[in-house]
């Protein structure tokens, strides 16, 4: 019985933080706690948690899922336009991170995944 409900606990306490974090748009403002604000990297999920995405040069998109409160990112696709080096590096901490199924933490305006890397988003949007 314990088990059923630490279950339930895990599974309402990921659809709270996918019903967070759906319809908003958020911005990267660190990779390892350095500023990469300028680069204008951001993500949104819609309906089922779809994720979309500009990396600070190319725009990408995947499935993603929020299981035991870890971000499953899937089918992840993206354009190939060629970046300047401090773009590719912020393009692939974010998604190597991604791809590495971080722990998602939420606050008000604040989301925060931490796998590969730290990455910390600011909700721009209401």
């Amino acid at each position: 019985m314990a088990m059923v409900l630490a279950l339930s606990g895990c599974a309402s306490t990921d659809e709270q933080l996918a019903d967070a974090a759906k319809y908003h748009d958020w911005l990267l403002m660190s990779v390892d706690g350095q500023d990469v604000r300028h680069h204008q990297a951001s993500l949104s999920f819609i309906d089922a948690l779809q994720l979309n995405g500009f990396s600070g040069c190319n725009d990408f998109f995947a499935a993603s899922n929020i299981r035991e409160q870890r971000l499953e990112v899937t089918n992840l696709g993206m354009t190939y336009k060629q970046c300047n080096a401090a773009l590719t590096g912020t393009e692939q901490a974010l998604l190597v991170t991604l791809k590495s199924a971080p722990i998602v933490r939420l606050g008000e305006r604040q989301m925060t995944l931490s796998g590969e890397h730290v990455l910390t988003f600011k909700r721009t949007t209401p």
